[in-house]
């Protein structure tokens, strides 16, 4: 296997490497706001009466009226490898905020729905599985994020709906261009392995990981969670060649969240892609293992979120 690259020296304008500073305002930590000790009856009643006008006046009184807490965007999150919609559940509550909505689906074939799995999966049911999640919730100006392989979900779902996606945000994710496989973006060490695995297991299917530290993971009972949870994944997502309408990303924003520590080897010549057209994208790092969703959960919502205030 080839050496990974360095990518020790990468900066970026929107680090979320610094440690995150604690939030002082209430409404921020979710805590209800308290009400001043000093109310009198005349505030009372002017309090009441001011509430009452803004039940009975009519719903467009407030239209084009900013607010001070904007709302939070909707988030669709697409798994990587082997994993499923549980591995979201550190992160997807972070996101959360009033009635914003964070979807985590499951591809068929891993995780919940790893007893869908057959050899006629492909790449495109894989697709299909985000685009009619997307179609179903009716989502629309919304922040799509994938995770490892999950990126070039993505950049196919962006391709086919642009105009409902906000931004793409790509965590320690496969970064592909038309006609390319997801295979063809990892070290070639890693390629004769996958192959290896695959014919020894049916030729259809990438068994389950059996050692969960290869994503970075230290915290024991992380450790033992994904050991429980990860499956083995369609074979056709690395395979299938990967067919795109146009140009990579759809012209849409592009965040990608490189994490650092340490380096997953395979998405390595992803990252170069990245530095590579770096006009085209907004790069920042965290220092944390692939699975960052994880293992640093707290800090990937904060760099996440930043994107949209």
């Amino acid at each position: 296997m080839k050496s990974p690259m360095a990518f020790g020296t990468l900066t970026a304008p929107n680090s979320a490497t610094r440690t995150p500073s604690r939030m002082s305002d209430a409404s921020e930590r979710g805590e209800p706001s308290r009400i001043h000790p000093r109310v009198n009856r005349r505030t009372l009643f002017a309090g009441a009466a001011a509430l009452a006008a803004a039940v009975a006046a009519p719903a467009t009184a407030n239209a084009g009226v900013s607010s001070a807490s904007p709302a939070r965007p909707d988030y669709l999150l697409v798994h990587g490898g082997s994993h499923g919609g549980w591995c979201w559940r550190k992160l997807a509550p972070m996101l959360q905020r009033g009635e914003n909505r964070v979807i985590t689906p499951t591809i068929t074939g891993v995780g919940d729905r790893s007893h869908l799995l057959h050899a006629a999966l492909s790449y495109e049911d894989a697709v299909n599985d985000i685009v009619r999640t997307i179609e179903a919730e009716e989502l629309t100006d919304f922040v799509l994020v994938g995770h490892s392989i999950g990126g070039a979900y993505i950049t196919s779902v962006a391709d086919r709906m642009p105009e409902k996606i906000r931004r793409l945000v790509y965590l320690d994710a496969v970064v592909i261009e038309n006609g390319e496989t997801v295979l063809s973006t990892m070290p070639l060490g890693s390629q004769e392995i996958l192959r290896t695995l695959v014919t020894a297991n049916g030729g259809y299917a990438v068994p389950a990981p059996t050692d969960p530290t290869m994503f970075g993971l230290t915290d024991r009972n992380d450790i033992e969670w994904a050991k429980r949870q990860l499956t083995a994944h369609p074979w056709s997502t690395w395979s299938d060649t990967v067919t795109l309408a146009g140009p990579a990303g759809a012209g849409l924003p592009r965040h990608y969240i490189d994490f650092t520590e340490p380096a997953f080897p395979d998405i390595q010549s992803s990252k170069q892609r990245v530095l590579d057209n770096s006009s085209q994208w907004q790069l920042d790092q965290i220092n944390t293992g692939h699975d960052g969703m994880i293992s640093a959960p707290r800090a990937v919502a904060k760099q996440i979120l930043s994107y949209d205030r």
